[in-house]
C-alpha cells in the first residue's frame, strides 16, 4: 500500500502545475511537503547496511526516485529524491572502489535512465539539487559506469568523495 501511494503521490496532477486556487493549492502543497518526506524516509532506510539497499532496490522505491527528478520541478522534491539515489550508491568505508553490492545497485540505477537525467539536472537553478547531483554523477565515476563528466559545472563530480576519502 505504501509503495503505491508513493507513485501515486508522485504522478498527482495537482503537483505538475496548472492553476490552483484555494483549498487546491493548499491540498497541493501538502501533497509536495508528504511526498518529500516520504522520499526521505526512503532515503533514511537506504543509509543502513547493504542489505538495507538492496531491500529498497526490490521495491519501487528506485522507480519512484527516478520518475521523481524527471517529472517534478519543484527543488525540495528533487534534493530529496537525489538523497534517497546518493544512499543506494553509497559505501562506508576507506577502500577506492565499491563494492559488488554497490555497483549492482548504481548499475540498477543506471539502466532506469538515471545518469542520463543526473546530467541533464547539472545546471539546475537550484545549488543545493546541482551539488546533490554532483554527489551522484561522482558515484557513477567511482563505479566506473560512466567516463568523467567534464560538463558537469566545477569540474568533476567527483570532488566530494575524493575529499572524503583523502581525511
Amino acid at each position: 500500500h505504501k509503495r503505491v501511494v508513493l507513485e501515486e503521490s508522485i504522478h498527482s496532477p495537482s503537483l505538475e502545475g496548472g492553476n490552483n486556487t484555494g483549498l487546491s493549492q493548499r491540498r497541493s502543497l501538502c501533497e509536495l511537503h508528504c511526498l518529500e518526506h516520504a522520499l526521505y524516509i526512503a532515503s533514511n532506510v537506504a543509509t543502513g547496511l547493504d542489505a538495507h539497499k538492496d531491500a529498497v532496490m526490490e521495491t519501487t522505491i528506485p522507480t519512484s526516485l527516478v520518475t521523481c527528478l524527471k517529472e517534478n520541478s519543484h527543488a525540495q522534491l528533487k534534493i530529496a529524491a537525489l538523497w534517497g539515489i546518493i544512499n543506494l550508491g553509497w559505501q562506508d568505508n576507506d577502500t577506492k572502489s565499491l563494492g559488488d553490492s554497490a555497483l549492482s545497485r548504481l548499475h540498477k540505477l543506471q539502466e532506469m535512465g538515471l545518469v542520463s537525467e543526473l546530467i541533464s539536472m547539472s545546471d539546475d537553478a537550484s545549488i543545493d539539487v546541482k551539488d546533490r547531483v554532483r554527489t551522484a554523477l561522482g558515484l557513477f565515476e567511482k563505479a566506473k559506469l560512466v567516463e568523467h563528466l567534464v560538463s558537469v559545472p566545477n569540474s568533476s563530480a567527483y570532488d566530494c568523495l575524493d575529499m572524503q576519502e583523502d581525511s
